[in-house]
């Protein structure tokens, strides 16, 4: 949920609640001058990660899957993200091991490259780090991550070859509301 305050004519808040917590909270100076370059994104986590093993066959009913809910957003301002977060549970088919991972500290790198797109209307591509928790304590720390947003209706969150062992450099998949 966004909620935005127009407290003066120069001063905008913008707050983001995700599952009852306030996840983020934006000020905008001046918007006049800036909100026309200001834009949030917000969804859902709706993924599937597989227990792949590292070498060998398998067969896909036999191997262990985790169910991934929860909520994400982005916040985007003269066309750079100037925020990411998700936050959002992951449980086995089987209902066992449920646990919380948040997404966050997420930062442009140096080496992103041009090719690298923003169109504030439909369509977002970018490359940072980012660290990611479990249960409210951070697990892995700049992890290199590649945020995709298609037509203003799927995101899919990409982590480099070195990802963390939890979602076995598989991506994060969800939809944007």
């Amino acid at each position: 949920m966004i909620k935005i305050f127009n407290l003066y004519s120069s001063l905008l808040i913008v707050i983001i609640i995700c599952q009852s917590n306030i996840i983020y909270i934006y000020a905008i100076d001046n918007p006049q001058n800036n909100i026309n370059n200001t834009l949030v994104k917000v969804g859902k986590i709706n993924s599937i990660v597989l227990d792949l093993p590292q070498w060998g066959t398998f067969d896909v009913k036999n191997i262990s899957k985790y169910l991934l809910a929860g909520d994400w957003n982005i916040s985007l301002s003269n066309e750079r993200p100037i925020n990411f977060m998700a936050n959002f549970s992951m449980v086995s088919i089987k209902g066992e091991n449920l646990h919380n991972h948040q997404f966050i500290n997420f930062k442009i790198t140096n080496d992103t490259s041009k090719n690298d797109q923003l169109h504030l209307d439909r369509n977002v591509k970018v490359s940072g780090i980012m660290d990611i928790t479990t249960n409210g304590y951070i697990k892995w720390n700049k992890i290199k991550t590649n945020i995709s947003i298609y037509n203003d209706n799927t995101i899919i969150i990409d982590f480099d070859d070195k990802s963390p062992d939890q979602f076995i450099g598989q991506p994060v998949y969800g939809i944007v509301e």
